[in-house]
């Protein structure tokens, strides 16, 4: 099959084919739920006969035989001459499978390597026990039999109705064609909109500098006045007053003249913006629509009954947001259906209804868009969570003690945490839910978790309405000016600084009859210190900045103004730096770093860690005279080639790697090395990795010693055999890639 050559009818066919392949897997699993629906079947057979119908029109006859030989799946159940079993709802699914990559050949013209003649053949049902009757349309159909005449005499009838009408239309037809020629519909790359949208942005940024500008000129008249009434004071000054004088007559005109322009550009570039920013929504359901599927396959791949719900996917929300979506939000699903949901026996003996249920709900507010992935499943298990953030050093036990519920579910985020006890390619592949935090904060947005344990648990995403401009709070500190998105600042207020007191060697100062945690901005920034030491000043600035129920205070020198800014990426070579989000361009022509707030509270709790440790450690390891010694791994490998690619991938990450050729070398090497980790192959001579595993497990010097198993074996069971050998995570071949592996030993090691 050839990609189709002209670019307007490809561009065409993608959305069409895109739009129709959609609506067929979501009929389909709506009508796996329902049982034999005749609306929904009708449904299916349109959009079936639709897709159809293009592609016979573009010449993919591939495409237009296997959906001709699905349109006749439909029809037959919907006659009943068909019933519907999950095995044939299999057999559809592979079929959309099939049109799906046979429309991206299309589209762009690499291979899809899949044969129309197999999936035409298990699209193939048997009408009666009597009759068999293949309904593939691989080859021309029989005239002698009667079930193909209503295919022939509806395509003969199609194209007698385009001869007609192209025989029927008259010259008067062509002139009035001619008088009326609009193009009603444009289509504009999404990559022109988004630089539409920047310069929209930027524009929005020149108004309110034009708007400053008035200000100034506001007091340069008030400086003119009062000349004025100097000068008349001033007796004999003829001349000086005419001459003051024609000034004022220029400057009056001039600021209503500015005034009124100022006012008509606000009014144009707001509307403009607004428009621009329609032009870019599209509703939730483009990327809801993508995750029945994958529910239903995951679940029954773990023996789970699963219902997921979905509400608000006609919640509009700006194009890049939606593109941006689709990966935290299959990594929550994936979490829910792994982690979260129990298995039916399970439900059942908690007195749950056999089947779990998800709900995926968004709702749009006046600033913000929420997002909830929501489950009944086992929730989280506090427990768990403190033992694992014990292990991982995040916090101590008494900082444990006095944490509330929020901030301790939010350490779920933290990088590599995770409770699970096996790691697999279904539960995350051992990356954890820092990942969908950091693209959460990558669209400027914030995510929180609740639970109640057995219940269920709730993660929400909050969104702003568009990534183009950003209102920030103009600050200085240490002489230097930053900015900070309004959105996470509660409150700016001002305090007396000897009412700031000491919890647990934290400043803290009493808000509401709350303890709120303080720090200053210049410490959090390691700016050299410039703090005006005059006892005069009684009160210091301070921003309580807020996210995910957690709260913060941060003195600053001077708290300036509100800005409409449009926020510039740092560029590649500064795509992550501590504590900055962005930068934005003022109207000076300074460029000013726009803060992370979330990063400003991870550093807050840093620097209360580092200064404890300070006036606890020794000396000697406080200054860093101690380096810190590599992490060991044993690497357990047959293949010469496999083995020298891991252990260059491990070394260049800073480990020492000790090679074994199989389960055995590997094993006797530990009697001779102390190792932190196995990474091991499962299939070897001699011994493989599961008795590896086992035998580790056995032996009480070792028992505690994290393994992982990488294996071309991908089954579940091949994954619970990893897990009854006493693995602690199992990466397929099929999903191995460098990160994964890293990933993974960090949070174990």
């Amino acid at each position: 099959m050839d990609m189709i050559q002209d670019d307007e009818l490809r561009q065409l066919f993608r959305i069409e084919s895109e739009e129709h392949l959609q609506k067929l897997e979501q009929h389909l699993l709506q009508l796996e739920s329902q049982g034999t629906n005749q609306e929904l079947l009708a449904k299916l057979q349109r959009e079936a006969h639709s897709l159809k119908g293009s592609a016979r029109m573009l010449g993919i006859v591939d495409i237009e035989t296997v959906t001709h030989a699905m349109e006749d799946v439909f029809k037959a159940l919907s006659n009943a001459e068909l019933i519907l079993t999950p095995e044939w709802v299999d057999r559809l699914e592979e079929g959309l499978d099939t049109l799906q990559k046979m429309a991206h050949e299309a589209i762009t013209g690499t291979p899809a390597r899949i044969s129309a003649q197999e999936a035409i053949a298990k699209l193939a049902f048997e009408a009666s026990e009597e009759q068999l009757i293949p309904k593939t349309v691989a080859a021309i159909p029989d005239s002698n039999t009667s079930e193909s005449a209503p295919a022939i005499t509806m395509q003969a009838t199609e194209t007698n109705k385009l001869e007609e009408s192209q025989s029927d239309t008259t010259q008067a037809d062509k002139t009035q064609i001619d008088k009326s020629q609009q193009i009603d519909v444009i289509r504009v790359e999404p990559k022109k909109l988004d630089v539409l949208l920047t310069r929209v942005g930027e524009l929005t940024v020149t108004k309110t500098h034009i708007e400053s500008w008035l200000t100034q000129m506001e007091g340069l008249i008030a400086s003119w006045e009062e000349v004025v009434r100097t000068v008349k004071k001033t007796q004999g000054n003829e001349e000086l007053s005419e001459q003051i004088t024609r000034i004022g007559n220029t400057l009056y005109p001039l600021r209503q003249a500015a005034f009124e322009d100022s006012t008509a550009l606000n009014r144009i570039t707001d509307g403009l913006e607004s428009d621009i920013r329609a032009l870019r929504l599209l509703p939730l359901d483009r990327v809801f629509q993508l995750f029945p599927r994958t529910v239903r396959d995951l679940a029954r791949t773990l023996s789970k009954q699963i219902q997921l719900n979905i509400q608000g996917g006609d919640t509009t929300a700006d194009k890049q947001l939606i593109e941006m979506l689709k990966d935290p939000l299959m990594h929550l699903l994936r979490n829910a259906i792994y982690h979260g949901i129990e298995t039916p026996e399970e439900r059942q003996n908690l007195g749950k209804p056999a089947k779990g249920n998800i709900q995926l709900q968004a709702k749009r507010t006046a600033a913000h868009i929420l997002i909830q992935v929501k489950d009944d499943g086992r929730g989280l298990d506090e427990e768990a969570i403190k033992q694992k953030a014990l292990e991982h050093k995040l916090c101590t036990q008494e900082e444990l003690s006095l944490m509330s519920r929020q901030r301790l579910f939010s350490l779920i985020f933290n990088q590599g945490f995770s409770t699970a006890q096996m790691v697999t390619d279904i539960s995350g592949r051992g990356v954890g839910l820092d990942v969908v935090r950091s693209s959460v904060e990558q669209l400027k947005g914030t995510i929180s978790v609740n639970s109640i344990y057995q219940q269920g648990c709730t993660f929400q995403i909050s969104l702003p309405l568009t990534l183009a401009t950003t209102r920030i709070l103009f600050i200085r500190v240490a002489e230097r000016h930053y900015a900070i998105p309004v959105e996470f600042v509660r409150m700016v207020r001002y305090i007396a600084l000897n009412t700031v007191f000491l919890v647990q060697d934290r400043e803290t100062i009493s808000l509401d009859g709350q303890a709120i945690s303080v720090a200053w901005l210049d410490d959090l920034l390691e700016l050299p210190k410039k703090r005006l030491q005059d006892e005069k000043v009684e009160k210091q600035p301070y921003l309580l900045l807020e996210m995910n129920e957690e709260r913060l205070g941060i003195f600053v020198d001077e708290i300036l103004e509100e800005l409409e800014v449009v926020l510039k990426p740092t560029g590649p070579l500064l795509s992550r730096v501590r504590n900055v989000s962005g930068i934005t361009i003022l109207g000076s022509g300074e460029i000013c770093v726009v803060l992370n707030p979330l990063d400003l509270m991870r550093s807050a709790q840093k620097h209360a860690h580092s200064t404890i440790s300070r006036t606890k450690l020794p000396l000697q390891d406080s200054i860093g005279n101690k380096s810190k010694p590599k992490k060991v791994v044993l690497l357990a490998e047959d293949s010469i080639t496999t083995r020298t690619q891991e252990k260059r991938i491990l070394e260049g990450a800073g480990y020492d790697v000790i090679t074994a050729v199989d389960g055995l070398a590997a094993f006797n090497t530990l009697a001779t090395c102390s190792v932190d980790a196995i990474v091991s192959d499962i299939e070897m001579p001699r011994m493989d990795g599961l008795t590896l595993a086992s035998k580790v497990r056995k032996n009480k010097d070792y028992e505690h010693l994290p393994v992982i198993l990488i294996s071309s074996l991908a089954k579940a069971r091949d994954r619970k055999r990893g897990m009854d050998a006493g693995a602690n995570a199992y990466i397929p071949k099929s999903a191995f890639n460098q990160q994964t592996l890293l990933d993974t030993l960090r949070r174990l090691v």
